[in-house]
């Protein structure tokens, strides 16, 4: 079971913990951690899981997750991506980003759920090569790099390709145009 930290409507720890599934059935407000990988002028996606309740089939972040019950957002970003696509990477390799805020109906096991949550977004500027990722296939259906250009293009028009995450890719858009 994977336990995770209760916030209020403002990011801060109510000093109660849930199991993972208790807080999306109940609405509860939790931290996610979101990662990209930015390769030059590339970016590597990953594609949900066909079989995932949530955006099935769509493309979202290179790495992504729920941070645990006193868990620091580092180390569960650090570990999301070592887990998801099998590259080890540590602090140094991680550059923050954001914090977001994002409330969004989902399904989880074929429930309708209330995902609120807050998202911190961060971005891996560590040469990796798509070739050479082992993806987990519970997690990841399949790992792609676009062209940031194509990316940025795809945000704009709200490509139907990409997870119902609009604020996530807007925000990464601003940073990218730094």
């Amino acid at each position: 079971m994977e336990f995770i930290d209760i916030l209020d409507e403002d990011g801060n720890p109510t000093g109660e913990i849930k199991e993972k599934d208790a807080v999306h059935n109940d609405g509860d407000w939790h931290k996610e951690v979101q990662i990209f990988v930015i390769n030059g002028e590339e970016i590597i996606l990953q594609q949900q899981p066909k079989e995932k309740d949530d955006d099935p089939g769509k493309w979202s972040s290179t790495a992504s997750g729920h941070i645990r019950a006193g868990e620091k957002s580092s180390d569960a970003a650090i570990k999301e991506f070592s887990k998801e696509i099998g590259v080890k990477i540590d602090t140094k390799d991680l550059v923050y980003v954001d914090t977001l805020k994002s409330s969004s109906i989902g399904f989880n096991k074929g429930n309708k759920i209330l995902n609120n949550r807050f998202v911190d977004l961060y971005v891996v500027t560590k040469k990796v090569n798509v070739e050479d990722l082992v993806v987990q296939k519970e997690e990841v259906e399949n790992v792609k790099s676009y062209k940031i250009d194509e990316f940025v293009q795809m945000v704009h028009n709200r490509d139907e390709r990409l997870t119902d995450t609009p604020i996530l890719f807007d925000r990464l858009v601003d940073y990218l145009k730094k």
